[in-house]
């Protein structure tokens, strides 16, 4: 999804979003942990969209929608093993 995202002219120009995409591309490389991955690309996407009038290109639309639910689903899972480690 993020080199879907990436292959876009309109992504590749802009420099910030460029960075936020390789580095998270990076992250998924090294950390093979795609929950948490998706977790820190979601704030990073949401920062990105809060500086820019909320604006971001098609694709990274798409792949916003995405890193939103894995964040969502990484999230919940870690909720329920801390309140299931507590008992």
């Amino acid at each position: 999804a993020i080199k879907v995202a990436y292959e876009d002219m309109i992504v590749r120009q802009d420099i910030e979003l460029s960075k936020i995409l390789l580095s998270a591309s990076n992250e998924v490389i090294k950390s093979r942990d795609a929950g948490l991955c998706a977790l820190h690309l979601n704030r990073k996407l949401n920062l990105y969209s809060a500086h820019n009038d909320l604006i971001l290109p098609r694709g990274v639309k798409e792949l916003k929608k995405l890193t939103q639910q894995w964040a969502r689903d990484y999230y919940e899972k870690k909720e329920v093993s801390k309140w299931i480690k507590s008992l």
